[in-house]
């Protein structure tokens, strides 16, 4: 079969590494290409039998690109096209390109993030619901990745083609000890106590709150340092908050980095203070290394981490937040038997492999659709 994945996504974060995932996934027993907007979102280097085609809508309104697009997918004939959105409004001209072009039982998307398309005009977001309602309809087959994200999507859209959840999963690492001694080495962490995060450095992230909440707690805790590992257009406001509450020193920022499982392997509990998620993997990965887990009650993250494996927040608990890494960072035996249940439940529910082999079946399984 020739599976063709689209993705008009423009920054690298959890949704591209899931594509990855299914790229990967599907590339065992399928020929595949992948159409991607920017260069940025493919970080692995794929097999033979996976072709990467660079293509990018210039505008909203670039009428000659979909006229190309459509041209592309016209001459590659696909069995099948997955599109991967990262919101409901994503991928709409490739969406309209393949549904002018093949059965509807041909096409099936991932929706990652489940948010109404709002807008300060109201006009304007009736509008983009509207369009967002048509683009899911092309489909015969959405794939969410959290119970409460297809839940949202059917009663956000009202609508009646078939939506399946299909968790996202993780590889138990590998930590190479002496890369573990190296980062310890560089970042003068022997003998400290890590309170670390893995993010986009990004608004809707929590991040200036976090750092607000370690300042809060620096006095009590003087052997603590914060991590953040990541990148992004926040970095330089961010170190400035830090110096500004005069933490700077004890704030760690290594950028971004191709593979964070030696550093959360470091850390005595990872944090995730996100105003929006979709199904964090940062968490499951935090968890596959038996790292307590403090996170918000957003989108899927309840069905991965309860009072067993960790601690949820609202968005908006700073208190909360800083009440949660005081227990932890007090009880390090209380951090360490929530991330052996975090670990046990990955081992039960969220490996990589078996969850990406269900979504490429379910991904197969469309052309079994009514038309």
């Amino acid at each position: 079969m020739k599976i063709l994945f689209y993705s008009d996504s423009k920054w690298y974060g959890g949704a591209e590494k899931y594509l990855e995932d299914l790229i990967e996934a599907a590339a065992l027993a399928n020929e595949v290409i992948f159409v991607h907007a920017e260069p940025v979102v493919v970080k692995r280097t794929f097999p033979k039998n996976v072709r990467l085609v660079n293509f990018k809508i210039a505008h909203p309104f670039d009428l000659p690109g979909y006229f190309r697009l459509k041209k592309l997918f016209s001459a590659e004939r696909p069995d099948q096209i997955h599109f991967n959105l990262h919101v409901p409004f994503s991928c709409q001209y490739g969406i309209l390109a393949a549904s002018r072009l093949f059965r509807r039982s041909q096409l099936s998307a991932s929706v990652l993030y489940v948010l109404k398309m709002g807008s300060k005009f109201p006009l304007v977001g009736r509008f983009r619901m509207q369009v967002a309602r048509w683009l899911l309809g092309r489909m015969a087959k959405l794939i969410c990745v959290s119970e409460r994200s297809r839940s949202e999507l059917i009663e956000n859209y009202n609508l009646k083609n078939e939506v399946v959840t299909k968790y996202l999963g993780v590889e138990l690492p590998v930590i190479d000890p002496e890369i573990a001694a190296e980062i310890k080495r560089r970042w003068s962490l022997e003998g400290k106590r890590i309170v670390g995060s893995v993010s986009r450095l990004v608004n809707d992230k929590g991040l200036e709150e976090l750092i607000k909440a370690f300042a809060a707690l620096a006095p009590r805790f003087p052997a603590a340092v914060l991590m953040i590992v990541g990148a992004g257009y926040l970095e330089a406001k961010l170190k400035a908050a830090a110096a500004e509450l005069q933490i700077a020193d004890r704030v760690i920022f290594p950028g971004f980095v191709a593979d964070p499982a030696p550093y959360l392997s470091l850390f005595d509990l990872f944090v995730l203070f996100s105003k929006h998620e979709s199904f964090p993997l940062s968490v499951l990965e935090a968890m596959a290394q038996a790292k307590p887990v403090i996170a918000t009650n957003t989108g899927g993250t309840p069905e991965m981490v309860d009072d067993s494996t960790g601690i949820l927040l609202a968005p908006d608990d700073l208190n909360g937040l800083i009440a949660a890494i005081a227990a932890l960072l007090d009880d390090p035996a209380k951090g360490r038997a929530m991330g052996e249940k975090g670990l046990a439940r990955v081992k039960k529910e969220f490996l990589k492999a078996e969850n990406t082999r269900r979504t490429i079946a379910a991904i197969i399984e469309v052309k079994k659709a009514v038309k």
